[in-house]
């Protein structure tokens, strides 16, 4: 499983400058006061799941399933790596944008109000496990060539859903403590993700190539 992640990231390093810039130009991009809260977790949300779509755009240009099914491999350890694939480009995600971050706010240009902070990780988290938990199966079922317009519409979402999703945590979540809520977002994350790996194993392992 360890070899199937690793090939994941390696196809994405020519995506790191992508990354980077990106990451940069979200920064400068959102200098209204309404996204001061949100730059983080509207450029990780949107830099993870592009970094989804790029490795599975590359797994359908090379055939990957077609090459790996022709292994001795089980299929739920194919569908388990590409879920913590996911979870790694998250965690990369996160750290870049923190680094760009750490530095603009260092050297005060644009003006940035804070650093990265766990919720903006965990928030990213929830979004981006929300938007993969949907995509998954549907792509396994359908392939990616079927997917094109529905990953229009996900992408669009990314830039609404983490607001959303604060307001609507802001308001069912206000009495609960802060570590309370990190650990309520981790283990709705975790409940979307597993209930989306369920279907798309039973999935997979019900498809010929």
């Amino acid at each position: 499983m360890f070899n199937l992640i690793k090939k994941d990231f390696l196809m994405q390093k020519k995506s790191l400058y992508f990354m980077i810039g990106y990451g940069i130009f979200v920064f400068f991009a959102f200098q209204d006061a309404s996204f001061a809260g949100f730059k983080y977790i509207m450029g990780g949300s949107a830099i993870s799941y592009i970094l989804i779509m790029t490795a599975i755009a590359h797994e359908e240009k090379n055939n990957s399933d077609i090459i790996l099914n022709s292994l001795p491999l089980k299929r739920n350890t194919i569908v388990m790596a590409k879920y913590l694939t996911f979870l790694g480009s998250v965690l990369i995600t996160m750290v870049i944008m923190g680094v760009i971050g750490l530095i603009i706010y260092t050297i005060g240009f644009p003006p940035l109000d804070r650093l990265i902070s766990l919720s903006d990780v965990l928030a990213v988290l929830l979004s981006v496990s929300f938007l993969s938990s949907i995509y998954y199966p549907f792509y396994i079922k359908f392939g990616g060539k079927y997917m094109r317009f529905f990953n229009i519409i996900l992408f669009m979402l990314i830039f609404f859903l983490p607001s959303f999703l604060s307001g609507l945590i802001g308001e069912k979540f206000n009495s609960i403590t802060i570590p309370e809520f990190y650990c309520i977002s981790l283990l709705i994350s975790m409940i979307m993700l597993l209930g989306s790996y369920l279907i798309s194993l039973r999935i997979y392992e019900n498809k010929e190539f």
